[in-house]
């Protein structure tokens, strides 16, 4: 398994990616203005063959970091790939503190929720009738690096 930033060249394969994985689905553009901000970290996950498997996105925010997409096609689901773009990207993150990041989880997406919680995520709040397509609730949930001052994680 490789992980590696992905660049202009994987725009196609991650516009399909997030078309497999998604309801809804970005638009090319958007994807494509994504992978151009320089203020934004996508990695691509490619299987020992190559082909590219999932893709992680994430973008700098006032206080932290937003982490926007982690999809992995269904077929590659369960082999590590999304363990392994979110510890890309907490490793090549700056070493500030307190590093906080906050990611939006459709409620009835489980085994995504108990990805991010054992990546030390935790829910702060849950928004009701988030997602348009089917008025879902989202999970709102925050990393936070460990702080010595007892505060608790939670975004003020």
């Amino acid at each position: 398994m490789i992980v590696r930033a992905a660049g202009a060249g994987d725009v196609d394969a991650i516009v399909l990616i997030h078309a497999a994985c998604f309801a809804l689905a970005w638009s090319r553009a958007s994807i494509q203005s994504l992978i151009d901000d320089p203020h934004a970290f996508i990695y691509a996950a490619e299987d020992p063959f190559g082909q590219m498997v999932g893709y992680l996105s994430a973008r700098d925010v006032f206080d932290g970091y937003e982490l926007l997409n982690v999809a992995v096609l269904p077929e590659h689901r369960g082999r590590g790939y999304g363990q392994k773009l979110i510890d890309t990207l907490f490793s090549s993150l700056p070493q500030r503190v307190p590093l906080r990041i906050y990611l939006e989880v459709r409620e009835s997406n489980e085994s995504a929720r108990r990805l991010y919680e054992r990546c030390g995520f935790s829910v702060f709040a849950r928004r009701e009738r988030y997602y348009p397509d089917t008025d879902e609730a989202a999970f709102l949930m925050v990393y936070v690096t460990p702080q010595e001052d007892g505060w608790s994680g939670r975004p003020s």
